[in-house]
């Protein structure tokens, strides 16, 4: 069994070299793919089959987005749970002045979850301020020595008063 066995995956930029490595890979590990190309039509169908698909195992979809452009996309094929990602993908450099500038693009009705690029206490605290209502942490917790520490210290809990 692979590691991403019953798994649904949705990868855009199917139609380029990354996205067809990418799903070649999600399938070797037992992965349902579904994948769009970079056109705005292939990827709207792709998004709205896997929220549809989310819905039907009462799942939510988070919908990542890089842009002003993709943030209304979103919205308009009926997102609700819409992640602002200040990863350059050509780099991989973070910059989370960019999701405190775009995420009050996204509209109240919606959950907005800031993604990448979050070190510290003081990011969690600009980027509620702007506007998010959750988080998503990777590389400053996984990377940590001690990884419950990292949490606390993000949350504020392991700061002195």
């Amino acid at each position: 069994m692979g590691r991403f066995e019953g798994k649904v995956v949705l990868v855009t930029g199917g139609n380029r070299n990354t996205g067809l490595d990418l799903v070649e890979k999600f399938m070797r590990e037992g992965a349902t793919v579904y994948m769009c190309g970079s056109s705005e039509e292939s990827t709207a169908s792709g998004i709205a089959a896997l929220k549809a698909r989310a819905d039907e195992f009462g799942l939510a979809a988070l919908v990542e987005t890089h842009t002003e452009e993709e943030i209304r996309r979103a919205v308009a094929l009926g997102a609700d749970l819409i992640g602002v990602n200040c990863r350059d993908l050509r780099t991989f450099k973070t910059d989370p002045a960019i999701t405190a500038e775009l995420i009050g693009g996204i509209p109240p009705s919606c959950v907005r979850i800031a993604e990448s690029g979050i070190r510290t206490h003081d990011d969690i605290v600009s980027l509620l301020a702007a506007g998010a209502d959750g988080f998503l942490v990777g590389t400053t917790i996984m990377r940590a020595e001690r990884p419950g520490a990292a949490l606390s210290m993000l949350t504020g809990k392991g700061r002195r008063k």
